[in-house]
């Protein structure tokens, strides 16, 4: 059946009908183009065998695919790419009759001014859904409608919210994510959902869903690629530490450990004269013993290791005490073997 370019000035109402031009590549509804004044109803016990393709078409209304039935495996079963719908898209059951879309979906850089509802689907796990650069304002979906893994495309895909009445859980959120291809690998879906988390004013789910986008793109860095070693050595190794820049909380309790553990050395070296005045004629040694003069700077082995671990700390303590193994004494004097 084909409706290229038509104009209807109401629905489009197939409702409970029967579309079949099963085989390889072939359509069982054509409506290209088509301007849709008000409604498109696919719906009620629709059936089609073959793709229903509805490429660049204009719908001033919804377009309700409940309970409709689009059958074409491995191929294309519902095409509505580049289409602009004023209302709302329901793929959702219908009472008794569930969605059924057994092949791909195809929203490819459409445009839904409201909601987009995928829920009640049958079989989900015979479809794929490809939402890659569309734009909605609202997503409304469940769990157990997401296609199987490597099924769900959403590479640029914009909402504005997700729906009260959608998963909006941290770990659902992460697990529809996971649903895209691992390869190539996209960011826009995870900072995109970043955006809406924050947005809703959940910044502890936005942090989490922006580490989890730099681990999944650090699980594709191999040490044995040209070019990615540092790389590898940011995100596996520096990176990972701080949370990527969104846990920076890790790495002031580790300056910590190393200014605690340089305090104990530096104040072992000092007593070892390790460390001794910058200035000659500031210190001597009467009987082997450090004597500093008086009014010098006195050794502070806590500020010395603080200055020594974050340059842009001075309190002038590094510029008058250095480290010498001129003079110093061995830790093991037992040990010392003559040469």
């Amino acid at each position: 059946v084909g409706l290229f370019g038509a104009t209807i000035g109401g629905d489009l109402n197939c409702s409970g009908g029967q579309f079949a031009n099963p085989g390889t590549n072939t359509f069982a509804l054509v409506a290209d183009g088509a301007k849709i004044e008000k409604n498109i109803f696919f719906g009620d016990g629709f059936i089609a065998e073959g793709a229903v393709r509805i490429v660049g078409a204009t719908v001033g209304g919804d377009f309700n695919c409940s309970g409709g039935h689009f059958i074409n495996p491995d191929q294309y079963a519902l095409i509505a790419e580049k289409t602009r719908i004023d209302g709302d898209v329901f793929c959702r059951s219908n009472g008794n009759q569930g969605f059924v879309a057994k092949g791909r979906v195809d929203f490819r850089s459409s445009t839904v001014a409201q909601t987009f509802e995928w829920h009640g689907v049958q079989s989900p796990e015979d479809t794929m859904l490809d939402l890659s650069h569309a734009k909605i304002e609202t997503l409304l979906d469940d769990a157990r409608s997401w296609p199987s893994k490597n099924h769900l495309i959403l590479e640029g895909f914009v909402y504005d919210q997700i729906s009260p009445h959608a998963p909006t859980d941290l770990g659902s959120r992460i697990a529809w994510l996971d649903r895209q291809p691992v390869i190539p690998f996209e960011p826009q879906p995870y900072t995109q959902l970043a955006a809406v988390f924050r947005n809703m004013g959940q910044e502890d789910k936005m942090a989490e869903v922006m580490i989890r986008k730099n681990k999944d793109y650090t699980a594709r860095l191999h040490w044995s690629s040209p070019g990615q070693w540092s790389e590898c050595f940011w995100y596996k190794i520096f990176g990972n530490f701080i949370g990527y820049g969104y846990k920076t909380g890790r790495a002031f309790g580790l300056s910590v450990i190393f200014i605690v553990v340089g305090t104990f050395i530096f104040s072992l070296g000092h007593r070892y004269n390790l460390l001794l005045p910058s200035e000659e004629k500031a210190c001597s040694f009467p009987g082997g013993v450090l004597k500093v003069n008086k009014g010098y700077p006195v050794f502070n082995s806590f500020i010395y290791s603080l200055e020594m671990f974050v340059p842009l700390v001075k309190l002038g303590i590094d510029d008058h005490w250095r480290p010498s193994a001129e003079r110093g004494r061995s830790l093991f004097p037992s040990r010392q073997r003559t040469l």
